[in-house]
């Protein structure tokens, strides 16, 4: 179960005491893609908006001196340091630097044994809580609910299997953080900038002349994020995910508010300290309480929301023991989306290095903490899901109140890697380049330890500088596009879209497909051909691209193809006033294929019709249905279907001797706890006498 993997500096030998371990097989990379464009995601409705602070951009005419003096002052670096070849390269990557990553629509049988054997050992009285995954439309609709009883929750598990859109089901898990007493100063005192040694080990100042990382949205999944003279102006859409409510702009523990000063903290104003990327966005999303406990569930609902909501970067600070299929389907889901996944390896050294989750799930760029003599920290997990390092002991940063303090842990180690993850994608829009940012991260990374990977330092410890000049470097050569891209769109939100890939495919890590205004479509690994877009509008037409990613860096974009949606078929009536007049056979087939989709239906009796019955099945989640009769021009409620589930609703035989003459209506819509199709229509039919009403009763 997640906790937090950085903690303040305590007394005791290790460090940081939050624990981080688990069992499953190392992770590995997938192509996390900066576009070259800053737009808003094609899921999300309308812009974001938001108020920003930034550092002053350089003058345009220096900018191109400032280049050529971090080229020279890299260049001069590498000569201190051990070139790699190409072959050990290769090696060194390995799978880590493919989109390796399961697609999150896979069903998880494993994660519906485990739940069944939590509630076995759970007993009956206990109380649980189940989180689901539902693939919606191509979405994960994820869920947490409740239940008094262990007892209750079997029950609901047992109903849950029928759903055919099931991905994932298991038991939430509480977590806890263990705090060391940690040292605070005043935002009075004299500013920190010397004391952030981290900042000076990385070299990162340099970079600012190219890139502060501007308009690049960073999500932090902790503990939230409070306000901070330091932060001001830095952030965009935030959520709570804790169960306290909110924005993510609260945070009663400090740890979350620490991960973002490192990030984004502004540079050169004179007070406290400076991020490593100082123009970023912070999008605070809290997924643990002030206590610094939390759930594996909470965490996957932050995922989801942020990648739907912009994130470019996604940074977590914690981890635990329980491997989690909500939070690794949720994971995945990110990593398609083209968001670049971060996350500490762990702070369990001291108990043999067991593998931490989220970082141990494929795709994630997991990070080791190092001291200011480029050793691993004495807390740092070390086994071969660890990819980088970076600065993890004594770092300063800010807390709540306008107050800094120095923290040890693989949760100071993370956001330095997050950060300069942010600037790979901001230097990426300025250039309109194609990149694939955590193999940047890996390959330009400087050795530490033993030659080549190790499980200390993975590749070794992040560099900005190298990172940076990587996205405009003509060193490594791209792969050539797709080819042969065509589209089919038979319904209206989704259209399949089919290419060709003129090289060997495990040349290419990734394929994206873009709109033509450079939002992300789709993001599949190297050997696909096809993908589904959704999120579409009916009778609109679409212009997409495709580019083939390699290890760093992307293709040209492929010749577009241009298609268009059909119409949005809807039977039913959208309010009662509109509401369809039901056929001839009394009985409907249709889909509620969005989110706020309500179907009404009416029928008008000429006569008494005798043990009347409404049945509503095939039920794609948990929806409700109502009927209603008119009289007097005013609406009765005459029943409303309560079965929770997929389950068939049917109004009880004998709960009507007869219906009257007059007009009636159905109103059929999704519950609270349900989710919309666009596949599987449900049925709605009226019965007399318990068989299904063929026609209308003759008057008497």
């Amino acid at each position: 179960m997640p906790v937090l993997e950085g903690a303040p500096p305590g007394n005791g030998r290790h460090g940081a005491r939050g624990r981080s371990d688990g069992d499953a097989p190392p992770a590995s990379l997938p192509v996390a893609i900066s576009s070259g464009t800053r737009v808003p995601h094609p899921l999300v409705s309308g812009a974001r908006a938001m108020t920003t602070r930034r550092c002053p951009p350089p003058a345009t005419s220096a900018t191109a001196a400032a280049s050529q003096a971090l080229i020279r002052q890299h260049r001069r670096r590498a000569t201190r340091r051990d070139h790699r070849t190409a072959a050990l390269a290769v090696e060194r990557l390995h799978a880590r630097a493919m989109l390796s990553a399961s697609p999150w629509t896979v069903s998880s049988l494993d994660a519906e044994r485990a739940a069944e054997a939590v509630l076995a050992r759970l007993g009956g009285a206990e109380p649980a809580t189940l989180v689901t995954i539902h693939n919606v439309e191509g979405r994960p609709m994820l869920a947490r609910t409740a239940y008094a009883t262990a007892a209750a929750a079997t029950s609901a598990l047992n109903g849950l299997r029928r759903d055919p859109r099931l991905v994932s089901v298991e038991v939430d898990q509480p977590v806890t953080l263990l705090v060391e007493p940690f040292t605070t100063t005043d935002a009075s005192s004299d500013p920190l900038r010397g004391a952030l040694w981290g900042l000076d080990r990385l070299g990162v100042e340099p970079v600012w002349s190219v890139t502060t990382g501007a308009d690049v949205d960073v999500a932090v999944l902790d503990t939230g994020v409070a306000y901070h003279e330091d932060l001001a102006g830095l952030f965009g859409p935030g959520a709570d995910f804790s169960d306290a409510g909110g924005n993510g702009r609260n945070d009663g523990h400090s740890h979350g508010t620490h991960v973002a000063g490192t990030i984004a903290a502004t540079a050169r104003n004179a007070r406290g300290i400076a991020g490593v990327a100082p123009g970023v966005r912070i999008m605070p999303v809290k997924v643990l309480g002030d206590t610094g406990s939390g759930s594996a569930g909470a965490v996957a609902e932050g995922i989801i929301w942020a990648a739907d909501n912009g994130a470019e970067v996604i940074t977590m600070s914690l981890g635990g023991t329980t491997r989690s299929s909500a939070m690794e389907m949720a994971v995945s889901y990110a990593l398609q989306r083209g968001v670049t996944v971060i996350a500490a390896a762990g702070n369990s050294r001291a108990w043999g290095s067991p593998l931490s989750y989220p970082a141990a799930y494929e795709g994630v760029v997991a990070v080791a903490a190092t001291t200011p003599q480029d050793t691993v920290a004495s807390f740092s997990t070390g086994n071969a899901s660890v990819d980088i390092a970076a600065p993890g002991t004594g770092i300063w940063s800010t807390i709540p109140g306008d107050r800094y303090a120095a923290y040890n842990g693989t949760s100071m180690a993370t956001p330095h890697v997050a950060a300069v993850a942010a600037l790979v994608h901001a230097r990426a829009a300025d250039l309109g380049a194609s990149v694939n940012v955590p193999g940047i991260l890996l390959e330009t990374a400087r050795d530490l330890g033993a030659p080549g990977r190790d499980d200390d330092f993975g590749r070794g410890l992040v560099d900005p500088v190298a990172a940076v000049l990587a996205v405009g470097s003509t060193a490594a050569e791209p792969p050539p596009a797709p080819v042969n891209l065509q589209a089919e769109s038979t319904w209206w939100s989704r259209a399949t879209v089919t290419w060709s890939l003129p090289v060997d495919p495990l040349s290419v890590t990734g394929v994206r497909l873009a709109f033509a205004n450079g939002d992300a479509a789709a993001l599949v690994p190297g050997t696909a051909t096809s993908a589904v877009v959704t999120g579409l509008q009916p009778q609109t037409t679409y212009t997409l691209y495709a580019t083939s990613i390699g290890r760093t860096k992307g293709s040209e974009r492929s010749a577009p193809i241009t298609f268009t949606t059909p119409a949005r078929p809807d039977f039913a009536g959208d309010s009662l006033q509109t509401a369809a007049r039901l056929p001839a056979s009394f009985r409907v087939a249709e889909l509620l294929d969005t989110v706020d989709d309500v179907d009404w239906w009416t029928f008008t009796l000429q006569s008494r019709l005798d043990k009347p019955e409404v049945r509503l099945t095939n039920l794609p989640s948990d929806y409700t249905v109502e009927l209603s009769y008119e009289f007097n021009g005013r609406l009765t409620q005459l029943w409303r279907g309560l079965n929770v589930g997929t389950k068939d609703e049917l109004s009880q035989l004998g709960r009507f001797h007869y219906w009257d003459s007059g007009r009636y209506f159905i109103k059929v819509f999704v519950s609270r706890y349900g989710t919309f199709s666009e596949t599987q229509p449900y049925r709605l039919e009226i019965l007399s006498n318990g068989m299904p009403l063929s026609r209308e009763p003759a008057p008497t």
